[in-house]
């Protein structure tokens, strides 16, 4: 086993200090061997001109002179050429060559070659070589140092790919894994994430049974009562008798639920969902709500069904107890006579379930709140769970919960559930985290699961990705994205653009986001675990 810091500098550090030392030696060969050939061809082509115009000179033969002069100069790697005696210039091509006589100094972009003739003390044979072009076979070197580039990057390239196979992909696939990891800092991370993961399941525990008993003692009253009004009358008709073995098999369902989640305390609760017609689980509901109210003077409860071949997702014994539910929020809300109606439509693609009354209303703070946990209005004694419980369910079935009040017109609670008719929800989803080791894993769980991700990492890329998908693609995105970039920040902006399934993949307790109540609040597990 090998410390993380060691595994770094042997796989790591050392071949970059190789790679990046074989550059400099293979550049700096080259460099030397082209200034080597440079010089000595020009020295050599040097000598023999100046031979050449020596020869001239002591023949007073000025035609071969500037014929050797001209033979030197071609005007791109050879600038100027010139005979000069002293300071001044005899012959000069072209003409303002003849400063580098008078200057014999250093040019900027000039080399300058200053021989003296043989035989001839006095004079003196000069060309200037133009530096840039001198320097132009370097755009070779140039070339072998892209193609050394090139190696690196693919040095590089596979060198994540090791760190990404040795280090990060065991990190994402051992942390949960009872066997142990090769890389030390890896191992005493894995041990750490046990006892943390031990820690969450107790106190999710502990949480549970706690909501469990306020959800039970809220739920069972509707059931009851129901009950206890259709035994009033020793003669019961076949209507009552459906109506009561309808309320006795919720009341069962309820203690069920209740039993399985005693006897299996570290157990997540499982929503047993289904692809069910919602139109005759409403109607049993609101039978029982009619005959429960039959003795109330002026109060009208109603079923408008315009789409009886309704079906969606959902577990029906929750959908159930949710439009139970809203439906004495809506007696409750009347003073007097007045009415409720429950419409059942379909559009688009959606499953439209609206609970609406003529009662009170709801101003409009309050309205704002409603829908989180422990929020309830105009009810003594009420716990604030009916509207949190069914705003949770209704997105886990992928759907979502609005509510509409106006003081003194009334309230409308509108169920929006995805039809049975598209792909069953879950099948796609949009993850934006910053997080390379959450990618992983929620990559991996989407391909077991046969599912399709979109992962992004900065808002940018998100923006991009989820333009082009369905509004009620599920999207999950983290709360901390680095700098000044919050989550439920874009979470908002794409509610007011429409999409109805957004979730927070954040650690985050749910109640830190409440004042966005159609926003879900989820764990970094991908859906698919």
């Amino acid at each position: 086993m090998i410390t993380l810091k060691d595994w770094t500098k042997k796989n790591v550090q050392r071949p970059l200090a190789r790679l990046l030392l074989l550059s400099v030696c293979c550049g700096a060969a080259y460099l030397g061997h082209i200034s080597y050939n440079r010089y000595s061809e020009q020295y050599d082509r040097i000598g023999r001109v100046r031979d050449s115009i020596s020869l001239g000179v002591q023949q007073s033969n000025r035609p071969l002179i500037e014929a050797a002069m001209m033979s030197v100069l071609d005007g791109e790697t050879v600038v100027g050429v010139a005979l000069c005696s002293g300071r001044s210039a005899l012959i000069a091509y072209p003409p303002e060559s003849s400063a580098y006589c008078s200057s014999p100094g250093r040019w900027a972009f000039s080399w300058v070659f200053r021989k003296q003739l043989v035989g001839l003390q006095n004079y003196e044979f000069l060309a200037a070589f133009s530096i840039l072009s001198l320097l132009k076979p370097l755009a070779l070197l140039v070339l072998a140092a892209g193609l050394l580039m090139a190696v690196a990057l693919y040095s590089f390239a596979r060198m994540r790919e090791r760190f990404r196979a040795e280090v990060l992909l065991p990190l994402s696939e051992g942390l949960a894994n009872t066997e142990a990891l090769s890389v030390a800092e890896l191992e005493d991370l894995r041990q750490k994430n046990l006892d943390r993961m031990r820690l969450v399941s107790e106190q999710a525990s502990a949480a549970a049974l706690l909501q469990l008993s306020a959800q039970v003692a809220h739920d069972i009253r509707s059931p009851l009562a129901a009950l206890g009004a259709a035994a009033r009358g020793l003669a019961l008709s076949p209507d009552q008798r459906t109506l009561i073995d309808g309320a006795v098999g919720r009341m069962q369902g309820i203690a069920d639920d209740l039993l399985h989640r005693y006897r299996a305390p570290g157990a997540e609760p499982k929503s047993r969902v289904e692809t069910c017609a919602l139109a005759p689980l409403v109607e049993q509901v609101v039978a029982e709500k009619r005959l429960l109210h039959k003795d109330r003077t002026g109060l009208k409860i109603d079923f408008l069904n315009s789409s009886a071949a309704a079906k969606a997702a959902l577990d029906p014994k929750e959908l159930q107890r949710i439009v139970s539910n809203l439906l004495n929020n809506s007696v409750e809300a009347l003073a007097g006579a007045g009415s409720v109606a429950v419409r059942l439509a379909a559009e688009d693609g959606r499953v439209l379930l609206t609970v609406a009354d003529d009662g009170k209303g709801i101003p409009p703070e309050v309205l704002a709140r409603l829908g989180r946990k422990g929020e309830t209005h105009g009810k003594a004694g009420g716990t604030g769970l009916g509207l949190y419980h069914a705003r949770t369910s209704v997105e886990s079935w992928g759907g979502g919960l609005r509510i509409e009040s106006s003081p003194g017109k009334g309230t409308a609670v509108t169920i929006d559930l995805p039809a049975a008719a598209k792909p069953a929800p879950g099948l796609r989803a949009v993850l934006l985290d910053d997080d390379q080791l959450v990618h992983m894993n929620w990559r991996m769980a989407a391909k077991a699961a046969g599912a399709e991700l979109t992962s992004c990492r900065t808002p940018e890329e998100f923006a991009s990705a989820v333009a082009a998908l369905p509004r009620d693609i599920p999207v999950f995105i983290d709360s901390e994205l680095g700098g000044a970039v919050r989550g439920e920040d874009l979470a908002v902006n794409l509610h007011d653009n429409g999409y109805t399934d957004i979730s927070l993949a954040t650690g985050h307790a749910p109640e830190k986001f409440s004042h966005l109540p159609w926003l879900k609040v989820t764990g970094k597990e991908p859906p698919w675990a």
